[in-house]
C-alpha cells in the first residue's frame, strides 16, 4: 500500500493539520541534523557548539550558520509543501504558463504592501512597554541587536563565491519555496 494521496478525500482541516504537522517535524528533523552534521563539517565540540555560533566575527562560525540556515530553510520551506502535495494527491502544475495580468497583480501587492511592512517596522521600533514588561522589552531590544549583528555578518562579503551563496540562501532557496 503507497501512501501516495491517501489524504485526498478529507477535509479541508484535517489537511490544514497534517500540512501544520508534517512542517513541524520537517523543521524539528532538519534542524537537529544541521546540528548534529556541525561538529562533523566544522571540526568543532559538541559542547562547544553554542560558543561557536555565537562568535559573527569568526568566518568559520559564520559559514556555520549559513548551513544552519540553509539546512533548516529547506526542511521548513521546501521538503513539507512537496510531502503535503504527495499525501493528498495535489497536482502542484509547476509548467503552468504565467499570464501578465498575474505578474501585474504581484508587482501591485508588492508595491501597496511595502509601505505598510515600513510603518511595521517603524511601529515596532518605537513600542514602548509598561514598566512591569521592562525585562522583557530588554529582551525585545537585545535580541533585535543580536539579529542585526548576524545580518551583517551574513551579508559580508569577500569574494564572488560569498555572493553566490548568500544569494543562493537569501533568494534561491526562499523563492524555490514559495
Amino acid at each position: 500500500m503507497g501512501f501516495k494521496g491517501i489524504y485526498k478525500e478529507k477535509s479541508l482541516g484535517l489537511k490544514f493539520a497534517l500540512f501544520s504537522m508534517i512542517t513541524f517535524i520537517s523543521a524539528v528533523v532538519f534542524t537537529l541534523i544541521s546540528y548534529a552534521l556541525l561538529p562533523l563539517l566544522f571540526d568543532i565540540g559538541f559542547s562547544d557548539l553554542s560558543s561557536f555560533l555565537s562568535d559573527y566575527s569568526i568566518p568559520k562560525s559564520v559559514n556555520a550558520l549559513k548551513f544552519l540556515q540553509l539546512f533548516t530553510s529547506v526542511g521548513l520551506f521546501i521538503v513539507p509543501p512537496l510531502l503535503f502535495a504527495y499525501f493528498t494527491g495535489f497536482q502542484l502544475q509547476l509548467l503552468q504558463k504565467i499570464n501578465r495580468q498575474t505578474v501585474l497583480l504581484a508587482i501591485a501587492i508588492m508595491f501597496i504592501a511595502n509601505p505598510f511592512v515600513a510603518y511595521l517596522m517603524q511601529w515596532n521600533q518605537a513600542l514602548n512597554l509598561p514598566d512591569f514588561l521592562e525585562a522583557v522589552q530588554r529582551w525585545m531590544e537585545t535580541s533585535e541587536q543580536k539579529a542585526m549583528q548576524l545580518t551583517e555578518a551574513f551579508l559580508a562579503m569577500n569574494s564572488m563565491g560569498d555572493l553566490l551563496i548568500n544569494l543562493f540562501l537569501i533568494a534561491l532557496i526562499p523563492a524555490i519555496g514559495e
